[in-house]
């Protein structure tokens, strides 16, 4: 038997011996309208870029920051922006 082939039946069977991971425990959880929680959030518009501010505020309001972030659900917080009127003044 060649030397590479002798080392690749000594890997396979090493990987034989492994044993199976239980996949069943590991299951993918989805958020729904039961389990979202859904917070308060205050932001002072006050010496802040309006497009960058936009994009910090929608992902709030996407809720992208969370760990259980589903597309279909809304599972973002609820946003309060103060001191917005100086900035579309300005605009």
């Amino acid at each position: 038997m060649p030397e590479w082939l002798s080392k690749f039946v000594k890997i396979n069977y090493k990987l034989k011996q492994l044993k199976a991971v239980d996949t069943l425990s590991y299951k993918t959880i989805s958020a729904n309208k039961a389990t979202v929680t859904k917070d308060w959030v205050v932001v002072d518009a006050t010496d802040q870029v309006l497009g960058r501010m936009g994009s910090k505020v929608a992902k709030l309001l996407r809720g992208k920051y969370k760990p259980n972030f589903t597309p279909h659900v809304d599972c973002g917080d609820n946003v309060i922006i103060i001191n917005a009127a100086q900035k579309w003044q300005n605009f």
